[in-house]
């Protein structure tokens, strides 16, 4: 039987830093390019947010920040909880899925992901996005990603990209929307 506790996941935080590991959020990997030895915590946001907010506290508690990747819906988007895990000192990311939500209309999903960056931005600095994987959806929104990049950096330069699961990480500039 698989145990995902808090008690066995505080284990597997405090063996990392034990084991001389650096613990990063997505922003900090992608800035920092660390030379020793690193994990990566992320957690994608798809429902229950407050139960994020327990792990975010939870973390925090253990002396590590991580990367959430909140979702852009009714029941995810939740202003205080997304803030309350951005003032706990973790990363808040955008989980977009704007092609899924306009069933492909390019320059409708375009709109869209501006407002809803835009949203997020008013709570707190979001530095990456990652897109949200719709199974049932036909929609490719990895290269969307990439596309948005140019879109809010003005830029046809290629973004800072790195594959995670089966996530495109992009990183948007400071000062940059």
């Amino acid at each position: 039987m698989k145990d995902f506790s808090y008690e066995k996941y505080a284990v597997l935080c405090n063996e990392l830093i034990t084991s001389g590991y650096s613990i990063l959020t997505v922003r900090d990997y992608l800035s920092s390019r660390p030379q020793r030895d690193y994990a990566i915590l992320r957690h994608d946001v798809d429902t229950k947010p407050h139960r994020a907010l327990r792990m975010a506290r939870f973390e925090h508690g253990l002396g590590i920040s991580s990367t959430y990747y909140f979702r852009h819906t009714r029941e995810v988007f939740q202003p205080p909880v997304i803030r309350e895990v951005a003032d706990l000192g973790h990363e808040v990311g955008y989980h977009y899925e704007v092609l899924s939500k306009t069933r492909g209309d390019y320059p409708r999903a375009i709109a869209l992901f501006q407002e809803e960056l835009a949203d997020f931005q008013q709570i707190t600095r979001v530095s990456t996005i990652c897109m949200h994987g719709s199974p049932l959806s036909p929609m490719i929104t990895g290269i969307f990603g990439i596309t948005m990049h140019s879109q809010i950096t003005g830029s046809m330069e290629k973004p800072t990209c790195r594959w995670m699961q089966i996530c495109i990480i992009v990183r948007i500039p400071a000062g940059d929307g």
